[in-house]
């Protein structure tokens, strides 16, 4: 399956942005490759399922490749030829409230975690970058913590009548 994104990836996995024409998709995977990401691809990804995973792949015709605005299509970054997909990061305009309910979308049969952050945050990249360790599991959203507390507690309690 062919999706219009951008995709770079860390030694763990993919991160997959989109957003509407001109929202900063490129610039933010430029900000990432100087934080360590490596360019999967620019402007679409191919989105293959394997197992209960997404990969994302970049086509043939553009690999390697980033475009630049107002500078034109540069190579020579580091790449990825494929990783597995572990967020969703959609780039929106709107005011976004200070925190939200965790989102999940359902791609090709596999639950995928979705953020939507504002294209124009000055802290977008340090945004995605925790967005992505929240959905590796590595860091964890104090309102699924309080969550998992409270499954625990009931549990705690059947257990104990």
């Amino acid at each position: 399956m062919f999706i219009q994104a951008t995709a770079v990836s860390f030694k763990q996995g993919a991160i997959l942005i989109q957003g509407p024409i001109c929202s900063g998709k490129s610039i933010l995977a430029l900000k990432l490759i100087e934080k360590g990401a490596f360019l999967i691809a620019d402007d679409g990804v191919e989105i293959s399922k394997k197992g209960r995973c997404l990969i994302a792949a970049a086509p043939d015709s553009m690999r390697g490749c980033l475009e630049v605005r107002g500078i034109g299509i540069v190579s020579g970054f580091p790449v990825c030829s494929k990783a597995r997909v572990y967020c969703f990061i959609r780039l929106v305009q709107d005011v976004l409230p200070r925190w939200s309910d965790p989102v999940f979308e359902i791609i090709d049969g596999v639950r995928v975690r979705v953020f939507y952050l504002n294209q124009n945050d000055f802290a977008l990249d340090l945004k995605v970058l925790t967005a992505f360790r929240i959905a590796m599991g590595k860091f964890s959203l104090f309102s699924e913590l309080n969550m998992l507390k409270q499954k625990k507690i009931q549990f705690m309690k059947r257990g104990l009548k």
